[in-house]
């Protein structure tokens, strides 16, 4: 789908998921967030956000290092949990900058109003 690694994760401004959509729509000719909206339609926040986690993680959009690695599954499911939790603050914050980066889009594409922090680690020795 010409998703080469770092290839999505170029995308900025606009709406990012509708931009991922329109760029896989391209390449095998199927509206592939087309079926996604379809299927998160009338579902609670927390399930829809968790379903767009694994989207973006799927067309590569700042994916999740080893996808193919079953002992990854726990933690790309947090991260798809910790986002759905963030939706019902104010503010999330992660050192995490993929996290981030696929908060913002799912944020964005679902019109919320969360804030999103990113932390840079210190060490103080």
């Amino acid at each position: 789908m010409n998703t080469d690694k770092g290839k999505l994760g170029n995308i900025v401004g606009g709406n990012i998921i509708k931009e991922i959509g329109e760029h896989i729509k391209s390449q095998i000719e199927c509206d592939i967030l087309a079926l996604v909206d379809n299927y998160i339609n009338g579902k609670p926040t927390y399930l829809k956000i968790v379903v767009l986690h694994s989207f973006l993680n799927m067309a590569g959009y700042h994916a999740d290092t080893k996808l193919s690695s079953t002992r990854k599954i726990p933690n790309i499911r947090y991260d798809g949990e910790h986002i759905a939790y963030g939706a019902f603050c104010n503010y999330i914050l992660s050192e995490d900058r993929r996290l981030v980066q696929k908060a913002g889009a799912i944020y964005q594409y679902l019109n919320m109003g969360t804030s999103i922090i990113h932390l840079n680690r210190i060490d103080v020795r």
